[in-house]
Protein backbone atom coordinates (compact mmCIF):
# COMPACT_ATOMS: atom_id res chain seq x y z
CA UNK A 1 0.00 0.00 0.00
CA UNK A 2 1.70 3.57 -1.28
CA UNK A 3 0.88 6.14 1.60
CA UNK A 4 0.03 9.65 0.35
CA UNK A 5 3.08 12.21 1.08
CA UNK A 6 1.89 14.98 4.38
CA UNK A 7 1.27 17.98 2.47
CA UNK A 8 4.45 20.12 4.33
CA UNK A 9 2.96 23.43 6.26
CA UNK A 10 4.52 26.48 5.50
CA UNK A 11 7.55 27.61 7.99
CA UNK A 12 6.89 30.61 10.01
CA UNK A 13 9.88 32.98 9.52
CA UNK A 14 10.16 33.01 13.57
CA UNK A 15 8.09 31.48 16.55
CA UNK A 16 5.00 32.56 17.62
CA UNK A 17 7.15 33.40 21.00
CA UNK A 18 8.78 36.23 18.87
CA UNK A 19 5.83 37.23 18.06
CA UNK A 20 4.41 37.82 21.67
CA UNK A 21 7.96 39.06 22.42
CA UNK A 22 7.50 41.72 19.50
CA UNK A 23 3.74 42.32 21.32
CA UNK A 24 5.69 43.05 24.75
CA UNK A 25 8.48 45.29 23.21
CA UNK A 26 5.37 47.23 21.66
CA UNK A 27 3.69 47.18 25.37
CA UNK A 28 6.57 48.23 26.43
CA UNK A 29 7.12 51.21 24.40
CA UNK A 30 3.51 52.10 25.22
CA UNK A 31 3.81 52.50 28.59
CA UNK A 32 7.23 53.92 28.84
CA UNK A 33 5.01 57.28 26.36
CA UNK A 34 2.42 56.65 28.78
CA UNK A 35 4.45 57.37 31.56
CA UNK A 36 5.86 60.93 30.18
CA UNK A 37 9.38 59.72 30.05
CA UNK A 38 9.31 59.82 26.20
CA UNK A 39 7.87 63.63 24.83
CA UNK A 40 4.85 62.82 23.38
CA UNK A 41 5.56 64.24 19.38
CA UNK A 42 6.00 63.39 16.27
CA UNK A 43 9.19 61.22 16.88
CA UNK A 44 7.11 58.96 19.78
CA UNK A 45 4.76 58.55 17.40
CA UNK A 46 6.27 57.66 14.96
CA UNK A 47 8.49 55.27 16.97
CA UNK A 48 5.21 53.40 17.96
CA UNK A 49 3.99 53.34 14.77
CA UNK A 50 7.14 51.93 13.55
CA UNK A 51 6.79 49.19 15.84
CA UNK A 52 3.55 48.36 15.22
CA UNK A 53 3.75 48.14 11.40
CA UNK A 54 7.17 47.65 10.72
CA UNK A 55 7.65 44.58 13.13
CA UNK A 56 4.76 43.48 14.56
CA UNK A 57 2.48 43.13 11.81
CA UNK A 58 5.21 41.60 9.26
CA UNK A 59 5.64 38.68 11.98
CA UNK A 60 1.93 38.28 12.08
CA UNK A 61 1.25 37.76 8.32
CA UNK A 62 4.00 35.26 8.64
CA UNK A 63 2.55 33.06 11.23
CA UNK A 64 -0.78 33.24 10.07
CA UNK A 65 0.24 32.47 7.05
CA UNK A 66 2.08 29.11 8.48
CA UNK A 67 -0.80 27.82 10.57
CA UNK A 68 -3.39 25.67 8.80
CA UNK A 69 -6.24 26.44 8.10
CA UNK A 70 -9.42 26.11 10.26
CA UNK A 71 -12.95 25.71 10.41
CA UNK A 72 -13.43 26.13 14.45
CA UNK A 73 -15.89 28.75 14.39
CA UNK A 74 -15.20 31.49 17.26
CA UNK A 75 -17.60 32.52 20.09
CA UNK A 76 -18.13 35.31 21.55
CA UNK A 77 -16.15 37.42 24.45
CA UNK A 78 -19.03 38.37 26.56
CA UNK A 79 -17.13 42.05 26.83
CA UNK A 80 -20.24 43.96 25.38
CA UNK A 81 -21.05 45.41 28.78
CA UNK A 82 -17.55 46.41 30.23
CA UNK A 83 -16.61 47.99 26.97
CA UNK A 84 -20.07 50.20 27.32
CA UNK A 85 -19.38 50.57 31.15
CA UNK A 86 -15.64 51.99 30.14
CA UNK A 87 -16.95 54.39 27.60
CA UNK A 88 -19.60 55.87 30.32
CA UNK A 89 -17.42 56.02 33.00
CA UNK A 90 -14.57 57.43 30.89
CA UNK A 91 -16.36 60.18 28.84
CA UNK A 92 -19.09 60.95 31.19
CA UNK A 93 -17.34 62.32 33.74
CA UNK A 94 -14.26 63.41 31.31
CA UNK A 95 -16.88 65.95 30.04
CA UNK A 96 -18.15 67.51 33.15
CA UNK A 97 -14.57 67.84 34.16
CA UNK A 98 -13.89 70.13 31.35
CA UNK A 99 -17.08 71.81 31.11
CA UNK A 100 -17.36 75.07 29.31
CA UNK A 101 -13.96 74.82 28.55
CA UNK A 102 -12.93 74.84 24.50
CA UNK A 103 -9.89 74.61 22.75
CA UNK A 104 -10.69 75.62 19.29
CA UNK A 105 -12.38 78.60 17.44
CA UNK A 106 -14.76 76.05 16.20
CA UNK A 107 -16.37 75.08 19.00
CA UNK A 108 -16.53 78.99 20.65
CA UNK A 109 -18.54 79.55 17.14
CA UNK A 110 -21.00 76.39 17.44
CA UNK A 111 -21.44 77.50 20.90
CA UNK A 112 -22.51 80.82 20.57
CA UNK A 113 -24.71 79.84 17.87
CA UNK A 114 -26.04 77.70 20.05
CA UNK A 115 -26.88 80.24 22.39
CA UNK A 116 -28.41 82.85 19.63
CA UNK A 117 -31.04 79.76 19.04
CA UNK A 118 -31.71 79.26 22.80
CA UNK A 119 -32.53 82.66 23.10
CA UNK A 120 -34.80 82.94 19.84
CA UNK A 121 -32.32 84.95 17.86
CA UNK A 122 -30.42 84.50 14.87
CA UNK A 123 -27.77 87.24 14.98
CA UNK A 124 -26.38 89.33 17.96
CA UNK A 125 -25.37 93.05 17.58
CA UNK A 126 -21.99 93.38 16.71
CA UNK A 127 -19.62 95.05 18.75
CA UNK A 128 -17.67 98.00 17.77
CA UNK A 129 -20.59 99.02 15.51
CA UNK A 130 -21.90 101.72 17.29
CA UNK A 131 -20.45 105.28 16.56
CA UNK A 132 -16.38 106.34 17.88
CA UNK A 133 -15.28 109.63 18.01
CA UNK A 134 -13.61 110.80 14.69
CA UNK A 135 -10.07 110.94 15.97
CA UNK A 136 -10.58 107.65 17.42
CA UNK A 137 -8.33 104.52 15.40
CA UNK A 138 -11.65 102.42 15.10
CA UNK A 139 -12.96 105.45 12.77
CA UNK A 140 -11.44 103.19 10.20
CA UNK A 141 -13.36 100.91 9.49
CA UNK A 142 -10.62 97.84 8.32
CA UNK A 143 -8.90 98.60 11.78
CA UNK A 144 -12.34 98.06 13.42
CA UNK A 145 -12.72 94.69 11.65
CA UNK A 146 -9.34 93.40 12.70
CA UNK A 147 -10.06 94.13 16.31
CA UNK A 148 -13.57 93.11 16.90
CA UNK A 149 -12.29 89.61 15.31
CA UNK A 150 -13.22 85.85 16.77
CA UNK A 151 -12.11 83.17 15.07
CA UNK A 152 -15.02 81.18 12.85
CA UNK A 153 -17.24 84.17 13.62
CA UNK A 154 -18.65 86.73 11.50
CA UNK A 155 -19.36 90.54 12.22
CA UNK A 156 -21.41 91.86 8.90
CA UNK A 157 -23.65 94.52 8.66
CA UNK A 158 -23.67 95.11 11.75
CA UNK A 159 -24.54 91.51 13.17
CA UNK A 160 -22.50 89.06 14.91
CA UNK A 161 -23.03 85.14 14.79
CA UNK A 162 -20.65 81.79 13.98
CA UNK A 163 -20.11 80.96 10.12
CA UNK A 164 -21.11 76.87 10.50
CA UNK A 165 -24.34 75.50 9.41
CA UNK A 166 -27.46 75.77 11.57
CA UNK A 167 -27.50 71.69 12.75
CA UNK A 168 -25.64 71.23 15.14
CA UNK A 169 -25.99 74.60 16.86
CA UNK A 170 -29.59 73.60 16.89
CA UNK A 171 -29.05 70.63 18.57
CA UNK A 172 -27.50 72.21 21.47
CA UNK A 173 -29.23 75.27 22.18
CA UNK A 174 -32.14 73.46 24.03
CA UNK A 175 -29.45 71.59 26.20
CA UNK A 176 -28.37 74.81 26.93
CA UNK A 177 -31.29 75.98 28.32
CA UNK A 178 -31.14 72.71 30.51
CA UNK A 179 -27.11 72.98 30.88
CA UNK A 180 -26.41 70.27 29.57
CA UNK A 181 -24.87 70.64 26.63
CA UNK A 182 -21.15 69.29 27.83
CA UNK A 183 -23.26 65.83 27.77
CA UNK A 184 -24.89 66.27 24.14
CA UNK A 185 -21.60 64.56 22.15
CA UNK A 186 -21.22 61.71 25.00
CA UNK A 187 -24.75 60.73 24.15
CA UNK A 188 -24.55 60.45 20.11
CA UNK A 189 -21.25 58.61 21.73
CA UNK A 190 -23.37 56.12 23.36
CA UNK A 191 -26.32 56.30 20.91
CA UNK A 192 -23.54 55.43 17.82
CA UNK A 193 -21.81 52.34 19.66
CA UNK A 194 -25.88 51.24 19.79
CA UNK A 195 -26.43 51.64 16.32
CA UNK A 196 -23.18 49.79 15.19
CA UNK A 197 -24.19 47.05 17.40
CA UNK A 198 -27.16 46.71 15.63
CA UNK A 199 -25.22 46.72 12.36
CA UNK A 200 -22.73 44.03 13.22
CA UNK A 201 -25.94 41.84 14.35
CA UNK A 202 -27.72 42.78 11.15
CA UNK A 203 -24.99 42.70 8.95
CA UNK A 204 -22.97 39.45 10.59
CA UNK A 205 -23.36 38.05 14.25
CA UNK A 206 -23.11 38.62 17.66
CA UNK A 207 -18.96 38.04 17.77
CA UNK A 208 -18.53 40.81 15.25
CA UNK A 209 -21.01 43.26 16.99
CA UNK A 210 -19.09 42.85 20.15
CA UNK A 211 -15.89 42.85 18.92
CA UNK A 212 -16.62 46.07 16.88
CA UNK A 213 -17.76 47.82 20.05
CA UNK A 214 -14.72 46.89 21.89
CA UNK A 215 -12.48 48.22 18.95
CA UNK A 216 -14.46 51.21 19.24
CA UNK A 217 -13.91 52.08 22.81
CA UNK A 218 -10.01 50.74 22.90
CA UNK A 219 -9.77 53.70 20.58
CA UNK A 220 -9.06 56.77 22.16
CA UNK A 221 -9.95 58.90 18.54
CA UNK A 222 -13.37 57.53 19.22
CA UNK A 223 -14.02 58.03 22.63
CA UNK A 224 -12.12 61.31 23.01
CA UNK A 225 -14.15 62.45 20.32
CA UNK A 226 -17.53 62.30 22.20
CA UNK A 227 -16.35 65.29 24.82
CA UNK A 228 -15.98 68.22 22.81
CA UNK A 229 -18.23 70.98 21.00
CA UNK A 230 -17.65 70.19 18.07
CA UNK A 231 -20.64 68.47 15.10
CA UNK A 232 -18.43 65.05 14.68
CA UNK A 233 -19.65 63.03 16.94
CA UNK A 234 -23.39 64.02 15.84
CA UNK A 235 -22.54 63.79 12.20
CA UNK A 236 -21.45 60.32 12.50
CA UNK A 237 -24.57 59.07 14.80
CA UNK A 238 -26.45 60.64 11.69
CA UNK A 239 -24.33 58.72 8.96
CA UNK A 240 -24.52 55.31 10.80
CA UNK A 241 -28.49 56.02 10.83
CA UNK A 242 -28.62 56.53 7.27
CA UNK A 243 -26.92 53.18 6.42
CA UNK A 244 -28.32 50.82 8.83
CA UNK A 245 -31.83 52.32 6.91
CA UNK A 246 -30.37 51.23 4.16
CA UNK A 247 -29.04 48.03 5.66
CA UNK A 248 -32.50 47.00 7.04
CA UNK A 249 -33.75 47.84 3.57
CA UNK A 250 -31.22 45.34 1.88
CA UNK A 251 -31.91 42.62 4.50
CA UNK A 252 -33.47 40.27 2.05
CA UNK A 253 -30.64 39.79 0.32
CA UNK A 254 -28.08 39.37 2.90
CA UNK A 255 -26.13 36.16 2.56
CA UNK A 256 -27.20 34.90 6.09
CA UNK A 257 -29.98 36.11 7.62
CA UNK A 258 -29.79 37.84 11.03
CA UNK A 259 -30.88 34.96 13.77
CA UNK A 260 -31.89 38.21 16.05
CA UNK A 261 -34.98 40.33 15.54
CA UNK A 262 -35.20 42.94 13.40
CA UNK A 263 -38.03 45.40 13.04
CA UNK A 264 -39.85 44.42 9.55
CA UNK A 265 -41.19 47.37 7.30
CA UNK A 266 -41.55 48.06 3.82
CA UNK A 267 -38.09 48.77 2.35
CA UNK A 268 -39.46 52.46 1.34
CA UNK A 269 -39.94 53.02 4.69
CA UNK A 270 -36.07 52.73 5.55
CA UNK A 271 -35.08 54.24 2.54
CA UNK A 272 -37.19 57.21 3.67
CA UNK A 273 -35.42 56.58 6.87
CA UNK A 274 -31.89 56.83 5.22
CA UNK A 275 -32.81 60.19 3.37
CA UNK A 276 -34.02 61.88 6.28
CA UNK A 277 -30.50 60.95 8.12
CA UNK A 278 -29.05 62.36 5.10
CA UNK A 279 -31.32 65.64 5.29
CA UNK A 280 -30.19 66.15 8.68
CA UNK A 281 -26.42 65.26 8.34
CA UNK A 282 -26.79 68.24 5.48
CA UNK A 283 -27.64 70.88 8.35
CA UNK A 284 -25.03 69.91 10.43
CA UNK A 285 -22.10 68.78 8.20
CA UNK A 286 -22.74 69.21 4.25
CA UNK A 287 -19.31 68.91 2.99
CA UNK A 288 -19.94 65.29 4.62
CA UNK A 289 -22.93 64.84 3.71
CA UNK A 290 -22.61 65.08 0.04
CA UNK A 291 -19.60 62.98 -0.12
CA UNK A 292 -21.31 60.09 1.80
CA UNK A 293 -24.73 60.95 0.67
CA UNK A 294 -23.54 59.56 -2.93
CA UNK A 295 -21.96 56.62 -1.73
CA UNK A 296 -25.37 55.59 0.17
CA UNK A 297 -27.48 56.93 -2.91
CA UNK A 298 -25.98 54.65 -5.31
CA UNK A 299 -26.34 51.64 -2.75
CA UNK A 300 -30.10 52.49 -2.11
CA UNK A 301 -30.05 52.66 -6.13
CA UNK A 302 -28.88 48.73 -5.82
CA UNK A 303 -31.43 47.44 -3.63
CA UNK A 304 -34.27 48.98 -5.58
CA UNK A 305 -33.11 47.63 -9.21
CA UNK A 306 -35.25 45.49 -10.26
CA UNK A 307 -38.11 47.81 -9.34
CA UNK A 308 -38.02 50.80 -12.35
CA UNK A 309 -40.58 52.41 -10.68
CA UNK A 310 -39.07 52.53 -7.47
CA UNK A 311 -36.50 53.07 -8.50
CA UNK A 312 -37.42 56.52 -10.39
CA UNK A 313 -39.85 57.38 -7.08
CA UNK A 314 -36.23 56.83 -4.96
CA UNK A 315 -34.61 59.20 -7.52
CA UNK A 316 -37.07 61.84 -7.54
CA UNK A 317 -36.81 62.02 -3.48
CA UNK A 318 -33.88 62.02 -3.36
CA UNK A 319 -33.45 64.90 -5.25
CA UNK A 320 -35.70 66.81 -3.58
CA UNK A 321 -34.89 65.96 -0.21
CA UNK A 322 -31.00 67.03 -1.14
CA UNK A 323 -32.69 70.33 -2.99
CA UNK A 324 -34.65 71.35 -0.16
CA UNK A 325 -31.38 70.79 2.72
CA UNK A 326 -29.59 73.19 -0.07
CA UNK A 327 -32.25 75.42 -0.05
CA UNK A 328 -32.56 75.41 3.79
CA UNK A 329 -29.00 76.21 4.16
CA UNK A 330 -28.54 79.00 1.34
CA UNK A 331 -32.42 80.50 3.39
CA UNK A 332 -29.92 79.99 6.77
CA UNK A 333 -27.32 82.39 4.88
CA UNK A 334 -29.93 84.72 3.90
CA UNK A 335 -31.37 85.27 7.01
CA UNK A 336 -27.64 86.23 8.22
CA UNK A 337 -25.88 88.07 5.53
CA UNK A 338 -29.55 89.42 4.04
CA UNK A 339 -28.53 87.13 0.43
CA UNK A 340 -28.42 83.92 -0.04
CA UNK A 341 -24.40 83.91 -1.80
CA UNK A 342 -21.70 84.68 -0.88
CA UNK A 343 -21.78 81.76 1.82
CA UNK A 344 -20.84 82.43 5.17
CA UNK A 345 -17.20 80.41 4.65
CA UNK A 346 -16.60 83.15 1.89
CA UNK A 347 -17.22 85.86 3.49
CA UNK A 348 -15.25 84.87 6.56
CA UNK A 349 -12.50 84.72 4.34
CA UNK A 350 -13.05 87.72 2.23
CA UNK A 351 -12.88 85.77 -1.12
CA UNK A 352 -15.95 85.31 -3.67
CA UNK A 353 -16.05 81.71 -3.12
CA UNK A 354 -15.36 78.68 -0.20
CA UNK A 355 -11.36 78.52 -0.63
CA UNK A 356 -11.14 76.14 2.08
CA UNK A 357 -11.06 72.92 -0.20
CA UNK A 358 -9.25 73.04 -3.63
CA UNK A 359 -8.88 69.64 -5.98
CA UNK A 360 -5.96 71.05 -7.79
CA UNK A 361 -2.99 68.90 -8.83
CA UNK A 362 -0.04 71.11 -7.01
CA UNK A 363 -2.58 71.47 -3.62
CA UNK A 364 -3.07 67.31 -4.01
CA UNK A 365 0.23 66.61 -4.13
CA UNK A 366 1.18 68.86 -0.58
CA UNK A 367 -1.90 67.28 1.14
CA UNK A 368 -0.40 63.66 -0.11
CA UNK A 369 2.97 64.33 1.45
CA UNK A 370 2.00 66.66 4.25
CA UNK A 371 -1.29 66.97 5.67
CA UNK A 372 -3.12 63.78 4.86
CA UNK A 373 -0.03 61.68 5.09
CA UNK A 374 0.02 63.26 9.09
CA UNK A 375 -4.00 62.94 9.11
CA UNK A 376 -3.74 59.23 8.53
CA UNK A 377 -0.70 58.28 11.00
CA UNK A 378 -2.00 60.41 13.77
CA UNK A 379 -5.60 58.25 13.31
CA UNK A 380 -4.14 54.92 13.11
CA UNK A 381 -2.15 55.44 16.03
CA UNK A 382 -5.39 56.47 18.29
CA UNK A 383 -7.14 53.75 16.50
CA UNK A 384 -7.06 49.92 17.60
CA UNK A 385 -3.79 48.37 16.88
CA UNK A 386 -4.44 46.95 13.15
CA UNK A 387 -7.98 47.94 13.03
CA UNK A 388 -7.60 49.36 9.39
CA UNK A 389 -5.60 46.34 8.32
CA UNK A 390 -7.79 44.07 9.47
CA UNK A 391 -10.99 46.27 7.30
CA UNK A 392 -8.85 45.91 4.74
CA UNK A 393 -8.53 41.93 5.45
CA UNK A 394 -12.51 41.94 5.48
CA UNK A 395 -12.85 43.49 2.07
CA UNK A 396 -10.51 40.78 0.27
CA UNK A 397 -11.23 37.97 2.06
CA UNK A 398 -15.43 38.60 1.96
CA UNK A 399 -17.27 37.08 -0.95
CA UNK A 400 -20.14 36.19 -0.32
CA UNK A 401 -20.56 40.09 1.33
CA UNK A 402 -18.53 41.52 -1.32
CA UNK A 403 -21.21 44.56 -2.43
CA UNK A 404 -22.30 45.31 1.11
CA UNK A 405 -18.31 45.50 2.63
CA UNK A 406 -17.31 47.53 -0.61
CA UNK A 407 -20.18 49.82 -0.29
CA UNK A 408 -18.89 50.06 3.67
CA UNK A 409 -15.47 50.34 2.22
CA UNK A 410 -16.07 52.95 -0.30
CA UNK A 411 -17.93 54.90 2.23
CA UNK A 412 -15.01 55.09 4.39
CA UNK A 413 -12.64 56.01 1.20
CA UNK A 414 -15.09 58.89 0.42
CA UNK A 415 -14.15 61.19 3.28
CA UNK A 416 -10.47 60.38 2.94
CA UNK A 417 -10.33 61.37 -0.73
CA UNK A 418 -13.00 64.54 0.50
CA UNK A 419 -10.48 66.02 2.61
CA UNK A 420 -7.44 65.30 0.07
CA UNK A 421 -8.20 69.02 -1.25
CA UNK A 422 -8.13 70.74 2.85
CA UNK A 423 -5.98 73.27 2.25
CA UNK A 424 -5.24 73.17 6.23
CA UNK A 425 -4.76 71.48 9.18
CA UNK A 426 -7.83 70.76 11.61
CA UNK A 427 -5.60 71.30 14.97
CA UNK A 428 -7.35 67.50 15.81
CA UNK A 429 -6.26 66.15 19.04
CA UNK A 430 -6.87 62.54 18.77
CA UNK A 431 -6.48 61.36 14.91
CA UNK A 432 -7.92 63.23 12.46
CA UNK A 433 -11.47 64.29 13.34
CA UNK A 434 -12.48 64.74 9.65
CA UNK A 435 -12.61 61.18 9.40
CA UNK A 436 -14.39 60.34 12.70
CA UNK A 437 -17.51 60.39 11.08
CA UNK A 438 -16.84 56.46 9.00
CA UNK A 439 -14.74 54.97 11.88
CA UNK A 440 -17.26 52.79 13.56
CA UNK A 441 -17.86 51.56 9.90
CA UNK A 442 -13.95 50.88 10.36
CA UNK A 443 -14.97 49.28 13.30
CA UNK A 444 -17.14 46.47 11.92
CA UNK A 445 -15.26 45.85 8.82
CA UNK A 446 -12.21 45.44 11.44
CA UNK A 447 -13.97 42.96 13.67
CA UNK A 448 -15.24 41.31 10.85
CA UNK A 449 -11.79 41.29 9.67
CA UNK A 450 -10.52 39.57 13.11
CA UNK A 451 -13.46 36.98 13.09
CA UNK A 452 -12.23 35.75 9.54
CA UNK A 453 -8.91 36.11 10.72
CA UNK A 454 -9.58 33.38 13.70
CA UNK A 455 -11.89 31.10 11.19
CA UNK A 456 -9.52 30.70 8.66
CA UNK A 457 -6.42 30.61 10.31
CA UNK A 458 -7.00 29.79 14.24
CA UNK A 459 -4.30 30.96 16.63
CA UNK A 460 -4.50 29.05 19.95
CA UNK A 461 -3.63 32.42 21.64
CA UNK A 462 -5.93 34.51 20.22
CA UNK A 463 -7.54 35.66 23.13
CA UNK A 464 -4.21 36.58 24.45
CA UNK A 465 -3.19 38.38 21.58
CA UNK A 466 -6.70 40.55 21.75
CA UNK A 467 -5.67 41.24 24.84
CA UNK A 468 -2.30 42.10 24.55
CA UNK A 469 -3.36 44.49 21.95
CA UNK A 470 -5.78 46.38 23.96
CA UNK A 471 -3.42 46.89 26.84
CA UNK A 472 -1.26 48.23 24.34
CA UNK A 473 -3.86 50.59 23.33
CA UNK A 474 -4.84 50.92 27.14
CA UNK A 475 -1.11 52.30 27.97
CA UNK A 476 -1.83 54.22 25.33
CA UNK A 477 -4.65 56.15 26.57
CA UNK A 478 -2.83 58.61 29.58
CA UNK A 479 -1.02 60.33 26.57
CA UNK A 480 -4.33 60.92 24.53
CA UNK A 481 -5.99 61.66 27.48
CA UNK A 482 -3.53 64.21 28.44
CA UNK A 483 -2.66 65.95 25.67
CA UNK A 484 -6.98 66.45 25.18
CA UNK A 485 -6.79 67.83 28.79
CA UNK A 486 -3.61 69.95 28.27
CA UNK A 487 -4.86 71.51 25.23
CA UNK A 488 -8.67 72.76 26.80
CA UNK A 489 -6.99 73.72 30.41
CA UNK A 490 -5.88 77.30 29.52
CA UNK A 491 -9.15 78.29 28.39
CA UNK A 492 -10.91 76.41 31.54
CA UNK A 493 -8.47 78.24 33.72
CA UNK A 494 -9.30 81.35 31.90
CA UNK A 495 -13.36 80.83 31.58
CA UNK A 496 -12.62 80.32 36.02
CA UNK A 497 -10.98 83.63 36.23
CA UNK A 498 -13.60 85.35 34.30
CA UNK A 499 -16.27 84.19 36.75
CA UNK A 500 -14.46 85.22 39.87
CA UNK A 501 -14.00 89.25 38.03
CA UNK A 502 -16.55 90.77 39.86
CA UNK A 503 -15.99 94.68 37.67
CA UNK A 504 -18.84 96.04 36.56
CA UNK A 505 -18.86 97.82 32.64
CA UNK A 506 -15.77 96.30 32.08
CA UNK A 507 -14.14 95.07 29.06
CA UNK A 508 -11.32 92.20 29.72
CA UNK A 509 -8.26 91.92 27.02
CA UNK A 510 -7.43 88.63 26.45
CA UNK A 511 -3.20 87.83 26.08
CA UNK A 512 -2.27 85.23 24.17
CA UNK A 513 0.60 82.85 24.86
CA UNK A 514 2.25 80.09 23.82
CA UNK A 515 -0.56 77.10 25.21
CA UNK A 516 -3.67 80.00 25.12
CA UNK A 517 -4.90 81.50 21.67
CA UNK A 518 -7.09 84.00 22.71
CA UNK A 519 -8.35 84.74 19.41
CA UNK A 520 -9.88 80.93 19.47
CA UNK A 521 -12.51 81.79 23.00
CA UNK A 522 -15.53 83.96 23.15
CA UNK A 523 -16.87 83.13 26.47
CA UNK A 524 -19.68 86.35 25.61
CA UNK A 525 -23.50 86.17 25.83
CA UNK A 526 -25.29 87.02 22.57
CA UNK A 527 -26.75 90.36 24.70
CA UNK A 528 -23.17 91.22 25.51
CA UNK A 529 -24.62 94.96 26.89
CA UNK A 530 -26.36 93.79 29.38
CA UNK A 531 -23.56 91.48 30.64
CA UNK A 532 -20.84 93.29 33.29
CA UNK A 533 -17.86 92.17 31.25
CA UNK A 534 -17.06 91.81 27.80
CA UNK A 535 -13.96 89.92 26.48
CA UNK A 536 -11.97 90.35 23.59
CA UNK A 537 -8.29 89.88 22.70
CA UNK A 538 -6.14 92.40 23.56
CA UNK A 539 -5.53 94.74 20.22
CA UNK A 540 -2.70 96.46 22.02
CA UNK A 541 -1.77 99.31 24.04
CA UNK A 542 -2.88 102.15 21.93
CA UNK A 543 -6.12 100.86 20.72
CA UNK A 544 -7.39 99.96 24.67
CA UNK A 545 -9.18 102.98 25.48
CA UNK A 546 -10.67 103.12 22.21
CA UNK A 547 -12.19 100.08 22.22
CA UNK A 548 -13.62 100.32 25.90
CA UNK A 549 -15.21 103.28 24.94
CA UNK A 550 -16.64 102.41 21.91
CA UNK A 551 -18.23 99.26 23.79
CA UNK A 552 -19.33 101.65 26.27
CA UNK A 553 -17.61 100.22 29.13
CA UNK A 554 -15.90 102.39 31.95
CA UNK A 555 -12.73 100.17 32.62
CA UNK A 556 -10.36 97.61 31.52
CA UNK A 557 -8.71 94.01 32.62
CA UNK A 558 -6.10 92.19 30.83
CA UNK A 559 -6.23 88.80 31.76
CA UNK A 560 -3.44 86.05 30.29
CA UNK A 561 -2.58 82.35 30.97
CA UNK A 562 0.72 81.88 32.74
CA UNK A 563 2.35 78.70 30.48
CA UNK A 564 4.50 77.32 33.66
CA UNK A 565 2.36 77.61 36.09
CA UNK A 566 -0.63 76.65 34.15
CA UNK A 567 -2.67 79.56 36.27
CA UNK A 568 -4.79 82.25 34.64
CA UNK A 569 -3.54 85.56 35.31
CA UNK A 570 -6.16 88.60 36.18
CA UNK A 571 -4.78 91.99 36.15
CA UNK A 572 -6.18 95.20 37.57
CA UNK A 573 -8.56 97.54 36.53
CA UNK A 574 -8.13 100.59 34.55
CA UNK A 575 -10.34 103.22 34.69
CA UNK A 576 -11.40 104.89 31.12
CA UNK A 577 -12.53 108.66 30.41
CA UNK A 578 -14.77 108.55 27.85
CA UNK A 579 -15.64 112.39 27.81
CA UNK A 580 -11.64 113.08 27.39
CA UNK A 581 -11.85 111.14 24.31
CA UNK A 582 -14.78 112.90 23.14
CA UNK A 583 -13.49 116.23 23.28
CA UNK A 584 -10.48 115.43 21.90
Amino acid sequence: MISTPAVPRAVPIVSPKLWLLGLVASLALAGVAATGWLTWDRHTKFALLFVQYAVVLPVAISLWRAVPASRIEPTTYGWRTATLAFFCCLVFPLAGFLGEATYSGDESAYIFQAQLFAQGKLTAEAPGAGPVAASSLLADSAVRQKVFRYQHHLTYQGRWFGKYPPGWSAVLAPAMLLHLERLVNPLAGLAILWVTWRIGLLLFNAMVAELALLLLVASPFFTLSCVDYLSHALAGLLLILALYCLLLAWRRNLPEPSAHPLPRYPAGWYLAGMMLSLFLLCLVRPYVAAWTGTILGVGALWVMRFRAKDSLLLISVGGVTAALAVFLLLAFNKLLTGAYWPYTYALYTGTAGITEVAFSPSQLWVNLTTLTATSLGETVLASFPFVFPLAAFAVWRDRRRSKIVLLLAALVASLIVAYLGQNHSSFSLTGERYYFETFSIVAILGAWGWVLLWRHRLFATAKCVLAALVLSQAMLYPAFLGRLVQAHEPSRQVISALSQIRAERAVVFLQSSQRFRAFDLNPNVPDWRLAPLFIMVDPGAALRRDVACSLGRSRWIEVGYNDRSGQAIVGSAHPVDCAALQEN
